[in-house]
């Protein structure tokens, strides 16, 4: 469903509901994923211990939200001052 969202209607957009509809598409979709670890982890580890795994999952997922954009706007900046960041 990402792929869907970014590929034809972000790809396309020329206004700002397109934009705010495709962002939407992808919320839902980030947020359906979201909903389905406990099932994902109780399959992978077990239904024992499906609440602690839960909790290690969902602190992954949200450190990988406080470091990994962090992480992109490093690469951004050191691209941007070597010059090999195209315009826009």
């Amino acid at each position: 469903m990402y792929v869907i969202a970014c590929l034809f209607v972000l790809g396309n957009a020329t206004g700002f509901i397109q934009v705010l509809i495709g962002l939407c598409l992808v919320g839902f979709c980030c947020g359906g994923y979201l909903v389905m670890m406990p099932p994902f982890t109780a399959d992978y580890y077990g239904a024992r211990n499906v609440g602690g795994n839960c909790g290690i999952v969902f602190t992954a997922w949200g450190v990988c939200g406080f470091t990994v954009p962090k992480y992109f706007a490093g690469i951004m900046m050191t691209a941007k001052e070597v010059g090999n960041l195209a315009a826009g």
